[in-house]
């Protein structure tokens, strides 16, 4: 009876293991059969060639194309299919897979997938990677896979833009400032920028800030430069070109120069001519008349306008303030001033400022500084005597009225007393 249990346990035991056997044979064909096979005992699908249809920049769009065989043991390779992956900065512009179908050496088959670059890419290389599947005719399935580089090329690219001025508002006569904001909008640095400021005449570019550095400028990065001009006071009030030059080195090592063109607005303004004195003033006389002809010789109605003469040794006045309420362009209006001179002059020419203030139509307000010539002299001698003396010839002058009537009077006695004596 024992005998007859443990052949049954033998016999069990035998099965047991035989079943786990059959089970881990049968999972190990079906694994196999549902993972890829080495080509090396079938078709081998390879990618022979690969091409870019242009060169890829950032924002650009190329097509990828793979040119592939079969060169495995088996000649065909059936229910061909090529998936593309990328990563950022590059995308797939399109479907990220094809079907082939089928490919039998000799013959060779292309599939091209549209690859394209972000718009701020950086310039590197970048890995594209492509999955090709396929089955043998007996339906055993296998897989290649491959990674080509596709290499993101740029260059610096400059761009500039005034973004502020000193004053908002730039007149003739000027001193002012701009601010220039230079972009690299490019896709590559540039090395040893230099920038160069030049202004259509007769505006000025001050010496000092005519040519600046900015060392290296990155990739979709900007600085900022501060020039300093001149406008004349008979610049014409129009628009200005202003040409920036940028040198800088490329991606290449080479030396490259753009040349960026700007401009600025001069307003109109209205400015100011005076003629010197027309009249001649007298040392050491007081109340000496002196007339200027005022003239706008700027673009621009000057309204509110307040002149002032400013004297200096030996001339001084008291209230040389002339008012006007507007000066057109192109006219002009006479002043009148009365000045003192001093005792201690000599005669000659003198030169003193007459201050004009104004205001424009929108209530900007205003000064320029004219100089003018005023003439003065030795007052004339019979002047001399007339002026200095003037109280002698005033009592010298009533003693011969006083004469000159007494005298009538006798004059007219002795005619009445000739008269008398006849009728007697």
């Amino acid at each position: 009876m024992e005998s007859k249990n443990k052949n049954k346990f033998a016999n069990f035991a035998k099965l047991f293991f035989a079943s786990v056997f059959f089970v881990s044979i049968a999972s190990m064909v079906l694994a196999f059969l549902a993972t890829p096979v080495s080509a090396l005992v079938g078709p081998d699908v390879r990618v022979v060639s690969s091409s870019f249809s242009n060169e890829l920049t950032p924002g650009a769009t190329t097509d990828v194309t793979l040119k592939l065989a079969s060169l495995g043991v088996f000649p065909c390779a059936y229910k061909v299919t090529t998936q593309i992956s990328v990563s950022p900065p590059l995308s797939i512009d399109g479907l990220d897979s094809k079907i082939i179908g089928e490919i039998c050496a000799p013959n060779e088959t292309t599939v091209s997938f549209a690859v394209k670059a972000d718009a701020n890419a950086p310039v590197a290389s970048y890995p594209i990677n492509f999955v090709t599947t396929y089955e043998s005719e007996y339906r055993a399935t296998y897989a290649a896979y491959n990674t080509v580089y596709a290499s993101v090329k740029g260059s610096p690219k400059i761009a500039a833009h005034v973004t502020k001025s000193n004053p908002v508002t730039i007149y003739p006569d000027n001193d002012f400032s701009l601010d220039i904001t230079i972009d690299n909008v490019g896709a590559f640095r540039a090395d040893s920028l230099t920038l160069s400021l030049a202004a259509e005449a007769p505006l000025e570019v001050r010496q000092s800030t005519k040519t600046q550095t900015a060392a290296t400028l990155q990739p979709r990065t900007s600085t900022t430069k501060t020039f300093f001009l001149h406008a004349p006071k008979n610049a014409p009030a129009r628009s200005y070109a202003l040409t920036l030059t940028a040198q800088y080195i490329n991606e290449n090592g080479e030396t490259s120069t753009t040349s960026i063109p700007l401009s600025i607005e001069v307003g109109k303004k209205a400015l100011f001519e005076a003629s010197d004195g027309t009249t001649v003033t007298f040392i050491d006389s007081r109340n000496n008349e002196l007339r200027f002809s005022l003239k706008n010789v700027g673009s621009d109605s000057a309204k509110r306008v307040r002149a002032m003469l400013l004297p200096a040794f030996p001339f001084s006045t008291q209230g040389s303030v002339q008012y006007t309420d507007d000066i057109p362009a192109g006219s002009q209006k006479e002043l009148v001033f009365y000045v003192d001179v001093d005792k201690g002059g000599v005669p000659g020419e003198y030169s003193m400022d007459l201050s004009v203030t104004y205001e424009n139509a929108d209530g900007d307000q205003f000064s320029d500084t004219i100089p003018v010539g005023v003439k003065t002299d030795y007052t004339p001698l019979l002047n001399t005597i007339f002026l200095n003396y003037w109280y002698a010839w005033l009592i010298a002058a009533a003693a011969a009225v006083y004469f000159v009537s007494r005298r009538r009077k006798a004059q007219a006695k002795d005619k009445e007393a000739k008269e008398k004596t006849k009728a007697k």
